[in-house]
């Protein structure tokens, strides 16, 4: 059954920041973009995980969940 999915696209609009220089697209070039990115805007979120781009992996944990509060 095809249906509307915004995590394809997503994924998609991912890969595709990898592939903007250097063509094909892969996952490692995608994360490598994306951090080159938030880093030249001085934004450094080091408990990020990119994975697919859609936000959705089996090993998705958010590292602020389980940090010592102040």
């Amino acid at each position: 059954m095809n249906k509307f999915s915004i995590n394809v696209m997503a994924r998609q609009i991912f890969l595709s920041l990898g592939a903007r220089e250097n063509p094909p697209a892969t996952i490692e070039k995608s994360r490598r973009t994306l951090r080159e990115w938030l880093e030249r805007r001085r934004l450094f979120f080091p408990e990020l995980v990119f994975e697919n781009g859609a936000g959705l992996f089996r090993d998705n944990t958010d590292q602020r969940a389980t940090s010592p509060k102040c």
